[in-house]
Protein backbone atom coordinates (compact mmCIF):
# COMPACT_ATOMS: atom_id res chain seq x y z
CA UNK A 1 0.00 0.00 0.00
CA UNK A 2 3.05 2.32 0.10
CA UNK A 3 2.32 3.60 -3.40
CA UNK A 4 -1.22 4.60 -2.50
CA UNK A 5 -0.43 7.80 -0.58
CA UNK A 6 -2.75 10.66 -1.44
CA UNK A 7 -1.08 14.07 -1.11
CA UNK A 8 -3.96 16.18 0.21
CA UNK A 9 -4.04 14.67 3.69
CA UNK A 10 -1.95 15.75 6.64
CA UNK A 11 0.16 13.45 8.76
CA UNK A 12 -0.13 12.57 12.40
CA UNK A 13 -0.77 16.16 13.52
CA UNK A 14 -4.37 16.02 12.31
CA UNK A 15 -5.08 13.79 15.27
CA UNK A 16 -2.87 15.41 17.86
CA UNK A 17 -1.76 12.95 20.50
CA UNK A 18 -2.76 15.23 23.33
CA UNK A 19 -5.10 13.94 25.99
CA UNK A 20 -8.32 15.87 26.03
CA UNK A 21 -12.03 15.55 26.61
CA UNK A 22 -14.21 14.68 23.66
CA UNK A 23 -17.86 15.41 22.98
CA UNK A 24 -20.57 13.21 24.42
CA UNK A 25 -21.81 10.56 21.97
CA UNK A 26 -22.71 6.90 21.76
CA UNK A 27 -20.00 4.42 22.72
CA UNK A 28 -21.06 1.13 21.14
CA UNK A 29 -17.52 -0.21 20.83
CA UNK A 30 -14.24 0.21 22.65
CA UNK A 31 -13.47 -0.08 26.33
CA UNK A 32 -13.66 2.24 29.34
CA UNK A 33 -10.54 3.95 30.61
CA UNK A 34 -8.50 1.77 32.94
CA UNK A 35 -5.40 2.23 35.08
CA UNK A 36 -4.06 -1.25 34.30
CA UNK A 37 -2.62 -2.69 31.09
CA UNK A 38 -5.13 -2.87 28.25
CA UNK A 39 -5.29 -6.40 26.80
CA UNK A 40 -5.30 -7.19 23.09
CA UNK A 41 -8.81 -8.52 22.44
CA UNK A 42 -11.39 -8.18 19.64
CA UNK A 43 -13.25 -5.74 21.89
CA UNK A 44 -10.28 -3.43 22.51
CA UNK A 45 -9.41 -3.47 18.79
CA UNK A 46 -12.94 -2.88 17.53
CA UNK A 47 -13.60 0.37 15.68
CA UNK A 48 -12.31 2.47 12.80
CA UNK A 49 -8.64 3.34 13.04
CA UNK A 50 -6.35 5.76 11.24
CA UNK A 51 -2.86 4.47 10.45
CA UNK A 52 -0.33 7.09 11.49
CA UNK A 53 2.04 8.35 8.78
CA UNK A 54 0.06 6.51 6.10
CA UNK A 55 -2.16 9.33 4.75
CA UNK A 56 -5.73 8.26 4.08
CA UNK A 57 -5.31 4.66 5.23
CA UNK A 58 -8.13 3.43 7.49
CA UNK A 59 -8.64 0.03 9.14
CA UNK A 60 -12.09 -1.08 10.30
CA UNK A 61 -11.74 -3.90 12.82
CA UNK A 62 -14.83 -5.79 13.89
CA UNK A 63 -15.35 -7.50 17.22
CA UNK A 64 -16.76 -10.35 15.10
CA UNK A 65 -13.40 -10.98 13.38
CA UNK A 66 -14.03 -8.92 10.26
CA UNK A 67 -11.31 -6.66 8.86
CA UNK A 68 -11.69 -3.94 6.20
CA UNK A 69 -8.98 -1.57 4.98
CA UNK A 70 -8.97 1.26 2.49
CA UNK A 71 -7.05 4.36 1.37
CA UNK A 72 -9.47 5.67 -1.28
CA UNK A 73 -12.18 7.25 0.88
CA UNK A 74 -14.56 4.35 0.27
CA UNK A 75 -14.11 2.27 3.42
CA UNK A 76 -17.88 1.96 3.86
CA UNK A 77 -18.90 1.49 0.22
CA UNK A 78 -16.23 -0.14 -1.97
CA UNK A 79 -13.20 -0.76 0.27
CA UNK A 80 -9.86 -1.71 -1.20
CA UNK A 81 -9.46 -4.79 0.98
CA UNK A 82 -11.85 -6.99 2.93
CA UNK A 83 -11.19 -10.07 4.99
CA UNK A 84 -11.03 -11.57 8.42
CA UNK A 85 -8.51 -11.62 11.23
CA UNK A 86 -7.41 -13.90 14.03
CA UNK A 87 -5.45 -13.09 17.15
CA UNK A 88 -2.28 -15.09 17.73
CA UNK A 89 -1.28 -13.73 21.10
CA UNK A 90 -0.72 -10.04 20.39
CA UNK A 91 -0.39 -10.54 16.64
CA UNK A 92 -3.31 -9.61 14.39
CA UNK A 93 -3.20 -11.98 11.40
CA UNK A 94 -5.27 -10.73 8.44
CA UNK A 95 -6.62 -13.03 5.73
CA UNK A 96 -7.56 -10.96 2.66
CA UNK A 97 -10.62 -12.58 1.10
CA UNK A 98 -11.35 -10.26 -1.84
CA UNK A 99 -8.02 -10.78 -3.60
CA UNK A 100 -6.90 -7.17 -3.27
CA UNK A 101 -3.44 -8.18 -2.02
CA UNK A 102 -1.64 -10.87 -0.07
CA UNK A 103 -2.33 -11.73 3.57
CA UNK A 104 -0.46 -9.73 6.19
CA UNK A 105 -0.20 -9.16 9.93
CA UNK A 106 0.80 -6.64 12.57
CA UNK A 107 1.93 -7.18 16.15
CA UNK A 108 0.53 -5.02 18.93
CA UNK A 109 3.46 -3.84 21.01
CA UNK A 110 1.48 -1.68 23.44
CA UNK A 111 -1.92 -0.13 24.03
CA UNK A 112 -0.93 2.89 26.14
CA UNK A 113 -4.51 4.15 26.37
CA UNK A 114 -7.93 3.32 25.04
CA UNK A 115 -7.96 4.14 21.34
CA UNK A 116 -4.20 4.19 20.80
CA UNK A 117 -2.26 1.16 19.51
CA UNK A 118 1.50 1.01 19.01
CA UNK A 119 2.19 -1.81 16.58
CA UNK A 120 4.68 -3.20 14.07
CA UNK A 121 4.03 -4.83 10.71
CA UNK A 122 5.01 -8.41 11.55
CA UNK A 123 4.37 -10.37 8.33
CA UNK A 124 5.19 -8.84 4.95
CA UNK A 125 2.22 -8.53 2.65
CA UNK A 126 0.00 -6.11 0.78
CA UNK A 127 3.01 -4.07 -0.33
CA UNK A 128 4.46 -3.49 3.14
CA UNK A 129 7.55 -5.10 4.61
CA UNK A 130 7.72 -6.60 8.09
CA UNK A 131 9.30 -4.25 10.61
CA UNK A 132 7.51 -1.06 9.57
CA UNK A 133 5.59 0.85 12.24
CA UNK A 134 1.80 0.36 12.10
CA UNK A 135 0.58 2.67 14.85
CA UNK A 136 -3.16 3.23 15.06
CA UNK A 137 -5.42 5.95 16.44
CA UNK A 138 -9.10 5.10 16.80
CA UNK A 139 -11.33 7.65 15.12
CA UNK A 140 -14.67 6.02 15.91
CA UNK A 141 -15.81 5.48 18.59
CA UNK A 142 -14.01 8.57 19.82
CA UNK A 143 -10.72 8.28 21.65
CA UNK A 144 -8.72 10.89 23.60
CA UNK A 145 -6.07 11.05 20.87
CA UNK A 146 -8.56 11.56 18.05
CA UNK A 147 -10.81 14.03 19.85
CA UNK A 148 -8.01 16.35 20.99
CA UNK A 149 -7.58 18.22 17.71
CA UNK A 150 -5.15 21.14 17.85
CA UNK A 151 -5.58 24.43 16.05
CA UNK A 152 -4.08 24.49 12.55
CA UNK A 153 -0.76 26.24 12.16
CA UNK A 154 -1.67 27.64 8.75
CA UNK A 155 -4.67 27.95 6.45
CA UNK A 156 -4.63 27.83 2.67
CA UNK A 157 -7.12 30.66 2.33
CA UNK A 158 -8.52 29.81 -1.08
CA UNK A 159 -11.89 28.08 -0.60
CA UNK A 160 -12.97 25.84 -3.46
CA UNK A 161 -16.35 25.74 -5.18
CA UNK A 162 -18.58 23.30 -3.33
CA UNK A 163 -19.35 20.19 -5.40
CA UNK A 164 -19.83 16.44 -4.84
CA UNK A 165 -16.20 15.87 -5.87
CA UNK A 166 -14.98 18.29 -3.21
CA UNK A 167 -16.79 16.51 -0.38
CA UNK A 168 -16.28 12.94 -1.59
CA UNK A 169 -14.52 10.78 1.01
CA UNK A 170 -14.67 10.14 4.73
CA UNK A 171 -14.69 13.01 7.21
CA UNK A 172 -14.20 13.22 10.97
CA UNK A 173 -16.23 15.78 12.89
CA UNK A 174 -13.71 17.71 14.95
CA UNK A 175 -13.67 16.81 18.63
CA UNK A 176 -15.91 13.75 18.25
CA UNK A 177 -15.93 10.18 17.00
CA UNK A 178 -18.52 10.97 14.35
CA UNK A 179 -17.62 10.03 10.78
CA UNK A 180 -19.47 11.09 7.64
CA UNK A 181 -19.04 9.47 4.25
CA UNK A 182 -19.98 11.14 0.97
CA UNK A 183 -19.79 9.20 -2.30
CA UNK A 184 -19.70 10.31 -5.91
CA UNK A 185 -23.18 8.87 -6.55
CA UNK A 186 -24.79 11.27 -4.06
CA UNK A 187 -25.02 8.95 -1.06
CA UNK A 188 -24.05 9.73 2.52
CA UNK A 189 -23.80 7.90 5.81
CA UNK A 190 -23.02 9.08 9.35
CA UNK A 191 -21.94 7.08 12.39
CA UNK A 192 -20.13 7.58 15.70
CA UNK A 193 -19.95 4.00 16.96
CA UNK A 194 -17.22 2.53 14.73
CA UNK A 195 -19.79 0.88 12.47
CA UNK A 196 -19.73 3.07 9.36
CA UNK A 197 -20.52 0.76 6.43
CA UNK A 198 -21.84 -1.95 8.78
CA UNK A 199 -24.65 -0.39 10.78
CA UNK A 200 -24.45 3.42 10.48
CA UNK A 201 -26.65 5.75 12.51
CA UNK A 202 -27.98 7.52 9.43
CA UNK A 203 -27.90 7.08 5.64
CA UNK A 204 -29.48 8.81 2.67
CA UNK A 205 -28.96 10.96 -0.39
CA UNK A 206 -27.30 14.36 -0.56
CA UNK A 207 -27.38 17.23 -3.01
CA UNK A 208 -25.47 20.48 -3.16
CA UNK A 209 -27.17 23.81 -3.77
CA UNK A 210 -24.76 26.74 -3.74
CA UNK A 211 -23.14 26.74 -0.30
CA UNK A 212 -25.71 24.32 1.15
CA UNK A 213 -25.63 20.53 1.49
CA UNK A 214 -29.11 18.98 1.66
CA UNK A 215 -29.34 15.56 3.35
CA UNK A 216 -32.42 13.41 2.64
CA UNK A 217 -32.81 10.54 5.08
CA UNK A 218 -33.45 6.91 4.08
CA UNK A 219 -35.53 6.33 7.17
CA UNK A 220 -32.73 5.07 9.37
CA UNK A 221 -32.56 5.63 13.10
CA UNK A 222 -35.42 7.70 14.51
CA UNK A 223 -36.13 9.67 11.34
CA UNK A 224 -38.78 8.73 8.75
CA UNK A 225 -37.73 8.39 5.13
CA UNK A 226 -37.57 11.70 3.30
CA UNK A 227 -36.66 13.76 6.36
CA UNK A 228 -34.29 16.50 5.22
CA UNK A 229 -31.62 18.49 6.97
CA UNK A 230 -29.75 21.34 5.32
CA UNK A 231 -26.19 22.26 6.15
CA UNK A 232 -25.70 25.94 5.31
CA UNK A 233 -22.74 28.30 4.85
CA UNK A 234 -20.58 25.32 3.88
CA UNK A 235 -16.97 26.19 3.01
CA UNK A 236 -14.22 23.78 1.94
CA UNK A 237 -10.61 24.88 2.36
CA UNK A 238 -7.28 23.38 3.43
CA UNK A 239 -5.35 23.61 6.69
CA UNK A 240 -1.99 22.44 7.93
CA UNK A 241 -1.33 21.24 11.47
CA UNK A 242 1.91 21.47 13.47
CA UNK A 243 4.60 18.99 12.37
CA UNK A 244 2.76 18.21 9.13
CA UNK A 245 4.10 18.62 5.63
CA UNK A 246 0.77 18.18 3.86
CA UNK A 247 -2.55 19.99 3.97
CA UNK A 248 -5.85 18.52 5.15
CA UNK A 249 -9.17 19.34 3.53
CA UNK A 250 -11.54 21.06 5.99
CA UNK A 251 -15.32 21.51 5.78
CA UNK A 252 -16.97 24.19 7.93
CA UNK A 253 -20.73 24.61 8.05
CA UNK A 254 -23.78 25.42 10.13
CA UNK A 255 -25.97 22.42 10.94
CA UNK A 256 -29.60 22.41 12.14
CA UNK A 257 -31.06 20.35 14.95
CA UNK A 258 -31.26 16.71 13.89
CA UNK A 259 -32.82 13.85 15.80
CA UNK A 260 -31.44 11.47 13.16
CA UNK A 261 -27.89 11.78 14.49
CA UNK A 262 -28.46 13.69 17.73
CA UNK A 263 -27.14 17.04 16.55
CA UNK A 264 -28.01 20.37 18.08
CA UNK A 265 -27.87 23.38 15.79
CA UNK A 266 -24.59 25.22 15.49
CA UNK A 267 -21.30 25.46 13.66
CA UNK A 268 -19.42 22.26 12.86
CA UNK A 269 -15.95 21.55 11.51
CA UNK A 270 -15.09 18.35 9.64
CA UNK A 271 -11.64 17.12 8.57
CA UNK A 272 -11.25 14.70 5.69
CA UNK A 273 -9.40 11.59 6.85
CA UNK A 274 -9.61 9.52 3.65
CA UNK A 275 -8.46 9.74 0.92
Amino acid sequence: MRNTHITFIAGVGVLALTAGAGVGHAQRLGVPATAGPIPVTPETLAGIWRVENWPGVLNQIGADGSFVFDFQGSLDTEPFGTGTYELDGTEVVISVTNGACSDWAFRVDEIPEDGRVLATYSRSGCGVEAGEAWNLTRLSPSSPSASAIVEPSSVFDNPVVLSPAMVEGIWLREGTGQLASFSADGRYSVDDGGLLGVDPDDTGDFTIDGDSIVLSDDGTGSCPAGTTATWTAAVVDSVKFPNDELYTRRLRLTAPDSDCVGWTSGEQTWLRVSP
